[in-house]
């Protein structure tokens, strides 16, 4: 016999959320997302995930690097590493920090920098929110580096389906690796760039606007 009790289980629903007084006061929440690459076919697929759930990620050798081998003398690269789109809309602004290591692979030192972008993308144009660049600094080969770079981002609004795109680039006039390892263990890439364990992963703490 079916039990019916009207009311028992009401249709509404209500979400419970809860935020640090730190976060109220600043009306700003922060999310730590670690890059990484993940494969399949068509090549590298550079990602975004939150880094709670990033130790899970157990990646390969030549994933650890970007391309997991040496930029060219006096070249620059351009690196998107992208979150899943969003599911809800969210708003972002404040300050950004970005966690950035690199490793120097040629004998003859060289001034490097590296500059770090976030942007919205809609699957057809990007959005700036913020940018910075590292100091140019001179190291030799096997000199590793590791930068914690602030910038602040204006409020920027994403709808459903938008994404948030960290944009890593370099240049200089030598070649180095930027890794990104999510479990920050020592990387060895077999080129002279090598990473010691804590200085292999590259990490955004980003600023989401909470409204209430």
């Amino acid at each position: 016999m079916a039990l019916n009790f009207p009311g028992l289980f009401p249709s509404g629903k209500e979400m419970l959320v809860n935020y640090d007084w730190t976060d109220v006061s600043l009306m700003t929440g922060y999310i730590v997302f670690d890059g990484f690459n993940a494969e399949d076919s068509g090549g590298n697929k550079y990602t975004l995930i939150e880094s709670g759930k990033s130790t899970l990620m157990t990646p390969s050798l030549n994933n650890n690097v970007l391309d997991g081998s040496l930029f060219t003398n006096g070249s620059t690269f351009d690196m998107d590493f992208d979150l899943t789109p969003f599911k809800l809309p969210v708003t972002l602004g404040g300050t950004a920090l970005v966690r950035i290591c690199l490793c120097f692979g040629t004998s003859t030192a060289s001034a490097v920098s590296v500059t770090a972008t976030l942007r919205k993308w809609d699957g057809s144009t990007e959005t700036q929110l913020g940018t910075v660049t590292s100091v140019s600094e001179e190291i030799a080969s096997g000199d590793e580096r590791g930068h914690i770079l602030k910038m602040t981002i204006s409020n920027t609004h994403f709808k459903a389906g938008e994404i948030l795109r960290l944009t890593v680039t370099g240049s200089g006039g030598a070649a180095f690796n930027i890794a990104h390892n999510p479990r920050d263990t020592a990387v060895i890439t077999g080129v002279g760039a090598d990473f010691t364990a804590g200085n292999s992963r590259l990490s955004v703490a980003v600023p989401f606007k909470i409204e209430v």
